[in-house]
């Protein structure tokens, strides 16, 4: 898909949708900044915005967009979390004294 060039005549809230992206054949879910609606000509279409590099810019317009996806962000948080604390569980037993240099 091509970024529009059009102008962005309304924003709303993006809401818990993300866009998804294929990175390295494994798709990515980023949060949308928002939703705009884009007068083109005599044409309107729904875009929906990321951050990329510092600016804001249309998903769409981006290397490996695959589409949006309505997110439950907290579950994802969670999930990220209860991985992190999974691979933490080896420091959290003693190291017996003869593995010590």
């Amino acid at each position: 898909m091509e970024e529009s060039l059009g102008v962005i005549s309304q924003i709303i809230p993006a809401g818990n949708w993300g866009a998804v992206f294929d990175e390295n054949g494994e798709p990515v879910l980023r949060p949308l900044i928002c939703w705009g609606l884009v007068k083109d000509g005599g044409q309107v279409q729904i875009c929906g915005y990321v951050e990329s590099e510092g600016s804001v810019v249309s998903a769409s317009g981006l290397s490996g967009f695959l589409g949006f996806e309505l997110a439950d962000w907290s579950a994802l948080l969670a999930g990220m979390l209860a991985d992190d604390d999974d691979d933490d569980d080896d420091d959290d037993e003693p190291v017996p004294e003869d593995q010590i240099n």
